[in-house]
């Protein structure tokens, strides 16, 4: 380390020269900063805090932006970089932004409960911006049960749900600060006793605190994770006197809120030993003594930020009134917060589902479809704003699509198989791809022709004990969401046309409405359901029968029509679209950015300067290198959402070619695509082109003179065995040609002169 030196001509030589010696002394001075933040980027956060304390090697780097962008990205949450940038309203400057500020603001931040409000349940969960939610990486939120079936009761009246879910989150609380393996353990071992004074904490009623780790009692007993009720504040001494707290007081404190609480059997154990430790120590020392530095505040789940989210219809409800009104002061708002009451200390936040859906695929702008149970509706949101009055319903809803099955299965059978018919549904049935040539028929019609699409059978036993076959069934009830009068592609199309007719958008905006598409609900989780309405949509604009004229005129290319996938983490996918809006509120709720601003979070750039252009250019290419261009990576085969999986139905089929494959190749590592990991739109166009594919190529390789079946396996091995695999495949091309996989119209020619053709092709 170099002395402080001046700013004279004679000390700049001398530091000059203290760094010379000491990169001579110390090679790995003369590392160059590149190589270093390599070094650095490897480290976990709380490693590269460590070391830059202590290590002048990596003092230089710690201020380095990139490197805070990259922990940013590493070490928060949801696990998507186009997510996490959007969210930050950083999607075309990630250069411009003060990322180390950004993970800082994140950690400090209070944990925030979300809600998605519904008809039949309702979602919700706690997030934060580091340790994400608090179910951990399971795609499944916690749930309100609203109302009765035959196989659970309802939890509350959906009038009391918050409260439900308030008193619900404070046992949680209690209990997870006694359980550091607890996901919401951080939550609940919240502030140090000594920020709050001491008159502010007995005024607030019961409260409970947790001593810190690695005190001890006088008499010796280990207080690691135990929970005590606050008494009084001794100023003299300057200490808290505390009661421990135990399971009975938590029952009591329940039974006296007159809410129904969950019932965890696994922790009934787990409690009973608890409360004899508490009962012992209460019997040597009822009141304790501690410091407030010893003591941990447990919060209560009403000081915790809520964000709620407006259900779809009543967003449509809302568009259809004439009087403009946000939607934090619609009535409905307006019920939930005198539901909470009004001496709730934390704020609470009203957003939209529509605008939560598209913030779980990271867009302010696109067009939502929610397939409720009673009810289909589409709300168009233009640039962060949603157009309440150009919503549209439909009939169709997942009840309708529980009843067809249970009239096509179950109608004519004695035992009440309504429930047992949704369970079938929901597991067994997906969406029949489209059929081009036959257009105009019903599903119903061509199956009666004979055309039934591969559909399997599979078998299932009714609560009664009696098999049922399920076998055009699976396609059949799907479908009522394609048929005329209230499908899907109809009501996208006639959204979109009414916000040309009324200006609320003009033809860019329609075309980035059709491109932004988003499925939310329990029925879009279909198999093939995305890809059929792209299809549908784009032929609707392309052979329509002179509807929708303005939209037809926007659209330059019938093409340019998206249905964006559930976005992929680094673990998997973090959302289904039956809890998109629940995730996208959590996304929401996650980010550094206020709650109390929920505009919108796109940003509008400015044309850059000559002395702007170098930073545009560092801006392009993090957006690369990071690939936080959402509207693009979420769509089929983007990268960056969950793609459709409609071809594993077919996956006996792909099976068998793929172990006939196996046997011909003998074992030898080929390069291949797996066809259930292709697209629907890939596997249509290689289908209507594969015959003029198949002629192209027989007639290159009769100009050629070289069999096919030597170019089509390319062996992954290279060196001495090249001699031999290339005999091996020539052999096993010829078996294939003999077994009528190559139906070219070639004839066999003899073996010398196809040993000596396949080695030239080697």
């Amino acid at each position: 380390t170099s002395p402080a030196m001046d700013n004279s001509p004679l000390d700049s030589q001398i530091a000059a020269q203290h760094v010379a010696n000491a990169s001579t002394a110390c090679p790995l001075l003369a590392i160059p900063h590149d190589v270093w933040i390599s070094v650095a980027c490897g480290l976990q956060l709380q490693d590269m805090a460590a070391c830059s304390a202590s290590c002048q090697f990596l003092q230089a780097e710690n201020a380095d932006d990139e490197l805070w962008l990259h922990h940013f990205m590493a070490s928060c949450w949801p696990p998507s970089n186009a997510l996490l940038a959007f969210a930050e309203n950083a999607a075309g400057r990630l250069a411009c932004i003060d990322w180390r500020e950004r993970l800082q603001t994140r950690t400090q931040a209070p944990a925030t409960i979300v809600v998605d409000i519904g008809r039949g349940y309702t979602k919700w969960g706690v997030v934060h911006g580091v340790r994400g939610r608090s179910e951990g990486n399971t795609l499944k939120p916690r749930f309100v049960q609203l109302s009765s079936s035959s196989t659970s009761p309802a939890d509350c009246a959906p009038s009391h749900q918050l409260n439900y879910i308030e008193h619900t989150l404070d046992g949680l609380l209690v209990r997870a600060a006694q359980d550091p393996s607890d996901p919401l353990y951080t939550v609940a071992v919240g502030r140090c006793l000594s920020e709050f004074p001491a008159s502010e904490l007995t005024s607030r009623g019961l409260r409970l605190c947790c001593f810190r780790k690695g005190l001890l009692s006088e008499t010796g007993i280990n207080l690691d994770f135990k929970v005590a009720t606050l008494k009084e504040f001794h100023e003299e001494r300057g200490c808290w006197s505390l009661e421990f707290y135990s399971t009975g007081q938590r029952q009591r404190a329940s039974s006296n809120s007159g809410h129904r609480m969950p019932q965890h059997s696994s922790n009934e154990t787990q409690e009973a030993q608890d409360d004899e430790g508490y009962e012992q120590l209460s019997e040597e020392n009822h009141l304790i003594l501690a410091k407030p530095t010893d003591l941990r505040l447990i919060p209560h789940a009403r000081e915790l930020p809520m964000l709620l989210g407006e259900p779809f219809l009543e967003t449509a409800r809302r568009g259809q009134e004439e009087t403009h009104v946000e939607v934090g002061a619609s009535r409905w708002a307006l019920s939930q917060r005198e539901q909470l009451g009004g001496g709730r200390p934390a704020p609470v936040h009203v957003v939209e589902q529509a605008r939560m859906s598209l913030w779980a695929h990271g867009i302010d702008h696109g067009l939502v479809v929610n397939i409720g149970q009673r009810i289909t509706v589409a709300i168009p949101v233009i640039n962060g704003k949603i157009v309440a009055s150009m919503a549209m319903s439909s009939d169709a809803s997942s009840v309708d699509l529980t009843q067809r099955m249970h009239q096509l299965v179950a109608m004519n059978r004695r035992e009440d198989l309504l429930t047992w018919s949704r369970d079938m549904k929901e597991l067994h049935c997906y969406v029949a791809p489209p059929s081009p040539h036959t257009r105009g028929l019903s599903l119903a019609s061509r199956l009666r022709a004979g055309d039934d699409f591969g559909v399997e059978a599979v078998v299932v036993r009714t609560p009664g004990g009696d098999e049922v076959t399920l076998d055009r069934e699976r396609v059949l009830v799907p479908e009522f969401l394609f048929e005329a009068g209230h499908g899907l592609p109809e009501l996208l199309t006639s959204c979109v046309e009414s916000c040309l007719e009324a200006g609320e958008c003009d033809g860019q905006g329609a075309r980035d409405l059709l491109q932004r598409i988003v499925l939310v609900g329990g029925a879009a989780e279909f198999p093939g359901l995305r890809p059929r309405v792209e299809f549908e949509v784009r032929e609707l604009l392309r052979h329509g029968d002179g509807s929708f004229p303005r939209l037809r005129e926007a659209f330059a290319s019938s093409g340019e029509v998206f249905v964006l996938n559930p976005p992929l983490g680094r673990h998997g996918p973090i959302t289904s679209p039956r809890f998109a809006p629940f995730v996208g509120g959590c996304i929401r709720a996650a980010t550094s950015l206020p709650l109390s601003n929920l505009s919108s979070l796109t940003v509008e750039l400015p044309t850059p300067s000559v002395s702007q252009r170098r930073q545009t250019i560092r801006n392009d290419i993090l957006a690369r290198l990071f690939n936080v261009d959402g509207s693009v990576i979420f769509r089929a085969g983007g990268g960056g959402g969950f793609d459709d999986q409609i071809w594993m139905q077919f996956r006996d089929a792909y099976a068998r070619d793929t172990d006939s494959d196996d046997d011909d190749m003998g074992g030898v590592d080929v390069i291949s695509v797996n066809p259930c990991c292709l697209t629907f739109r890939q596997i249509l166009s290689v289908w209507l082109f594969w015959p003029v594919f198949s002629f192209l190529r027989t007639w290159c390789f009769w100009l050629l003179s070289v069999p096919p079946s030597a170019h089509m396996a390319v062996p992954c091995l290279s060196g001495e065995d090249a001699g031999d695999t290339a005999e091996q495949h020539h052999a096993d091309a010829h078996q294939e040609e003999d077994e009528g996989i190559w139906e070219d119209g070639e004839e066999e020619k003899d073996d010398d002169a196809d040993d000596d053709e396949a080695d030239a092709a080697s």
